[in-house]
């Protein structure tokens, strides 16, 4: 998957489904979203950057609000587990990074915006 200009993509998953839109000039694109505001924006680059680390005052600055903002509860846990730490960055642990996916997957699923 992959985003640009507030839409979201996702690829044909099928190997050979892909490659065969691929060889007859289209877009291999099977599903895309449109992030109608600037929460959902900043949304999706909070799960997009979480794996290299997000510096919380340039995401704020942007964003208008800091990644914990968004689901406090759920940031307040994964810290409490080892998975992220915080401080001046949002940062998977060594723990988090092995589990990086599920990390992702948990604040997904409990996005309250949808």
């Amino acid at each position: 998957y992959s985003w640009f200009n507030r839409w979201q993509y996702w690829n044909h998953h099928n190997v050979r489904e892909y490659l065969s839109i691929v060889e007859s000039g289209d877009l291999p694109v099977s599903v895309g979203i449109c992030l109608h505001t600037q929460k959902e924006v900043g949304f999706r680059q909070l799960l997009f950057g979480i794996r290299t680390g997000i510096d919380i005052d340039a995401f704020k600055q942007k964003y208008s609000l800091a990644p914990q903002d968004y689901l406090p509860s759920e940031f307040e846990t994964l810290e409490q587990v080892g998975l992220i730490t915080s401080g001046h960055r949002i940062e998977l642990t060594i723990l988090g990074k092995m589990f990086s996916d599920e990390v992702i997957y948990y604040l997904y699923k409990r996005e309250k915006f949808k």
